[in-house]
């Protein structure tokens, strides 16, 4: 059995958008102030694409309350099915807490927060301490979701060519 073919979609254009966005991070926090417009045009299209990460999340969620999940082999011992499980929700909370920790940030920096140039409200006063918080949390949570995504690739890569089980073509 296989992932429905709207989840498969919205797995892969998920992944590629956070392998972009965690390259953008590193590559905007990096730039110096010289080049102060191309700083600022990859951070506005950084809140877009977080956003956009966020609304693709949560209809993932949806998704999967509406289609069939394909369910672990059943010779997986327990352990490892309960940690597959725990993995992804791990990285349904990774994906929705690091878009609203940059909102948060921004927000708190007293900055305005565009999504593909559609204020969003500010729903927090501007507070440079709890921006901080923000911007710490948003650092501490790309670097999770790093090495979750690399844990992800390793253990399907793991099941594919060590375990000869055919396990990832049900994302395929």
């Amino acid at each position: 059995m296989r992932y429905h073919v709207s989840l498969k979609f919205v797995h892969w254009l998920t992944a590629l958008i956070v392998i972009g966005m965690l390259a953008s991070g590193f590559i905007m926090t990096d730039l110096d102030s010289k080049i102060y417009s191309i700083k600022w045009s990859i951070y506005s299209w950084h809140e877009d694409i977080g956003i956009l990460v966020l609304l693709l999340t949560l209809l993932r969620l949806l998704l999967r309350n509406i289609t069939n999940i394909p369910p672990l082999p059943s010779e997986f011992p327990k352990l490892i099915k309960f940690g597959a499980n725990m993995m992804h929700y791990l990285f349904y909370l990774v994906l929705i807490a690091q878009p609203i920790f940059g909102y948060l940030m921004a927000t708190f920096g007293g900055h305005k927060v565009l999504f593909f140039g559609i204020k969003l409200p500010a729903l927090v006063e501007s507070n440079k301490q709890f921006a901080g918080f923000a911007a710490k949390a948003h650092e501490i949570t790309a670097f999770i979701l790093i090495t979750m995504v690399c844990l992800h690739v390793l253990v399907a890569l793991k099941h594919r060519y060590i375990d000869k089980k055919d396990i990832i073509y049900r994302m395929i």
